[in-house]
Formats: structure tokens, C-alpha cells, sequence
């Protein structure tokens, strides 16, 4: 677990907000959450990664909004990696792995299938369900 949480923290440049990393660094470029910090510059470079769409769209914002975009993926990264940073294994009293049935769907399932077939094989079956809870918007 503590891989995958420095690969994320790789891919998003997250730092821990110490003294020392803080130093000379303007905090008109970074923005901080949780102990953490990311520079803006390389979020907008991440942003520009996802292609020329997510590019021009981010581009089209106000500069407050781009602000407010900028806070809330730099928020949404640090929140991922603090968070999976403190998932442990479940353990019974003898330190052993709990024994629960695996769910029928893992959740790493989701990041392999198609979009079609989730929507055919997953949501299809439980849309009635879950339309109840869905307003037309």
C-alpha cells in the first residue's frame, strides 16, 4: 500500500509541507492541505497532459475559476494519498487475514472494464434501483 500511495504522490508532485521543503518557495505557487503541498505549475502541466479538450477547457476559465479548479484537484490528490496512506489490512485476534467473502465486483474490476460493459453488466441490472435516486439532472 505504501507504494501505490508514493506512486500517486509521484504522479502529482505531492510534497509534505515541512520547513524545509517549504523555504524559499513563494506560497503564491503552491497550494497546501493536510501537511501536504503541490505546485500549481505542475498541476497545470497535468492538466495540459490530459489532452488538447481538458486544455482548452481549463483555459476558457475566469481566473477564479481556474483558481478554484486548480484548489480542488490539488485537494482531491492530497486527500487520496492521506487517506490511502491509512488503510490497513483487516486482521482477526490472532493477526491473521480475516476471512470474508470477496465481493462478486472488486473494485480493481472497475478500472479494467469497458464503459459498455459496466453499464450493460453492472448498472443495467440495478438502473430501476438506482433511478429512484436520480433526479433528470
Amino acid at each position: 500500500m505504501s507504494k501505490l500511495v508514493a506512486n500517486i504522490a509521484a504522479s502529482l508532485d505531492i510534497r509534505p509541507a515541512t520547513n524545509e521543503a517549504l523555504e524559499g518557495v513563494d506560497p503564491l505557487t503552491i497550494i497546501t492541505a493536510s501537511d501536504w503541498f503541490i505546485l500549481k505549475d505542475f498541476v497545470v502541466m497535468h492538466i495540459q497532459d490530459q489532452g488538447s479538450w481538458v486544455r482548452d477547457l481549463y483555459n476558457a476559465l475566469s481566473d477564479i475559476d481556474k483558481q478554484k479548479t486548480l484548489k480542488k484537484i490539488i485537494i482531491f490528490g492530497i486527500s487520496i494519498v492521506v487517506n490511502v496512506s491509512q488503510v490497513q489490512a483487516e486482521r482477526d485476534s490472532n493477526n491473521n487475514a480475516r476471512e470474508l467473502e470477496a465481493p462478486p465486483f472488486m473494485p480493481a474490476d472497475h478500472v479494467k472494464i469497458r464503459l459498455a460493459a459496466f453499464i450493460q453488466d453492472v448498472l443495467d441490472p440495478y438502473r430501476a434501483h438506482l433511478s429512484k435516486h436520480w433526479s433528470q439532472q
